[in-house]
């Protein structure tokens, strides 16, 4: 009886420090550039990649090769949300140059510095 009182204690202490631990989003977004594209201060090549948020950093996974690119990123919220995933940017000689990126299914909108 006290061997299984311990377990039932043991289980539910455990529980409870699993869903008290801190809450970071963990969703990833896909996005497919189809020339070099410069995302601020970072240069991608084209690809697919999956973009994350960690606090003040957008974190580009290429999917080929699972490398990780960190950059800066100011995030925004609007009013509605946005439909689908969409990329805002201009284009600087051969290289495309990403200024925003609507996160589709969210209100969230992460803006890029040069």
């Amino acid at each position: 009886m006290k061997k299984m009182l311990a377990v039932s204690c043991f289980a539910l202490c455990s529980l409870f420090v699993l869903s008290a631990g801190p809450k970071q989003s963990t969703k990833s977004y896909e996005i497919s550039f189809s020339s070099t594209t410069k995302v601020g201060s970072i240069q991608l090549k084209a690809g697919d990649y999956t973009v994350k948020v960690n606090g003040d950093n957008a974190i580009f996974t290429q999917t080929e090769s699972a490398k990780q690119f960190t950059v800066p990123v100011k995030m925004e919220t609007g009013d509605k949300k946005y439909d689908d995933t969409h990329v805002n940017g201009t284009k600087e000689g051969d290289v495309q140059v990403v200024n925003e990126i609507e996160l589709g299914g969210s209100k969230t909108k992460l803006e890029f510095g040069k």
